[in-house]
């Protein structure tokens, strides 16, 4: 019987055609990936299955021995063609199908084959632009026209921050709701897989990194990876706000001040005068654009000129106070 903890199982178990096990260092992501393909030999002997990995030689340091290892969990057996890049799988001496093998450096590569279920292995390890070529690339080699076969892809990932994975599997079903029975996440921690990793493994790691990577790379939680990240502290669940801008309701903008890309965040005060973020103004050229972008969006244009319809406060950062070029004798502050 194959070897699973409790979510690898709750992964092989979901029925979406798209599915996404996101977890952290040492869970077995790629144990569970090969267990949904052995999975799909069984039931589909004969159609084959696609793997795809950042690199080559992930695919034969890391999926050909894990492969080989899961296989036997299944009571199949592999034999790899290195040269080709494939695995071919067996029951007995009974052929069940192929995993070919692509690396997604290029993804203009993929092409010319056809398969039915898809293993794509570390995907946010790519860019986001990267890994969306190769995503599209996968999907369009999903053409076996079979009943009931879902032409399927997994995909098994760490999070690296709010990637493709996150804007696939979790932003894009904010957005569009109907996509749900599309799409299916399951995520884990370094914690679920602790019986099949050395003693001092997770301890190791609790010792060497900080909360933020903690929270990525054992947790398996989508935060912010980015370097020198000012609002470390934001928590997308917690602080997200779908409030809007009201009628005639007064308006708190913190400014911030460069040259071609000012910035602003527009506040209301709500529940006991605690303040809710409602909108921003981006890219701003200078002072005087962001002036006009404001009674743009939140005063009435009378067709000379625009009436107040609200108070407007500016907090803008210490650097307006300096003179500028685009007007040497008046300060940013001055002119808001």
């Amino acid at each position: 019987m194959p070897s699973l903890n409790v979510p690898q199982s709750q992964f092989l178990l979901l029925p979406h055609k798209f599915r996404a096990f996101v977890a952290g260092f040492g869970s077995g992501k790629t144990w569970v990936g090969c267990s949904a393909l052995s999975k799909h030999f069984m039931e589909w002997p004969g159609v084959n299955a696609g793997y795809f990995a950042p690199t080559y030689p992930q695919i034969r340091d890391i999926f050909y021995p894990t492969m080989d290892e899961v296989a036997y969990d299944w009571g199949l057996k592999t034999r790899i063609n290195q040269a080709n890049h494939e695995v071919h799988i067996y029951s007995g001496r009974q052929y069940r199908g192929t995993v070919i093998c692509r690396s997604m450096e290029k993804p203009q590569t993929i092409v010319g084959f056809k398969i039915g279920h898809a293993l794509v292995d570390e995907l946010d390890v790519l860019t986001s632009i990267k890994a969306q070529q190769a995503w599209r690339k996968i999907i369009a080699r999903m053409r076996y026209n079979l009943p009931g076969l879902k032409n399927g892809v997994d995909v098994t990932t760490t999070p690296e921050g709010f990637k493709f994975v996150f804007q696939q599997f979790v932003k894009q079903l904010r957005d569009k709701p109907a996509l749900k029975d599309m799409y299916g996440l399951v995520q884990a921690s370094t914690f679920d897989n602790e019986l099949n990793l050395p003693d001092d493994y997770i301890p190791s790691l609790m010792e060497s990194y900080p909360e933020q990577l903690i929270r990525a790379y054992l947790n398996g939680q989508f935060v912010n990876l980015t370097s020198g990240s000012i609002y470390h502290a934001y928590d997308r669940k917690l602080n997200q706000c779908f409030d809007t801008v009201q009628p005639g309701e007064p308006l708190f903008i913190g400014m911030d001040f460069n040259v071609g890309r000012m910035a602003a965040i527009t506040h209301v005060k709500r529940d006991h005068g605690m303040p809710r973020a409602v909108d921003e103004l981006i890219d701003g050229y200078d002072t005087p654009d962001m002036i006009r972008r404001i009674k743009e969006r939140y005063w009435e244009h009378t067709g000379n000129d625009f009436r107040k319809t609200c108070e407007i406060r500016i907090y803008p950062d210490a650097s307006g106070d300096s003179r500028k070029s685009v007007n040497a004798s008046l300060t940013d502050i001055a002119m808001l």
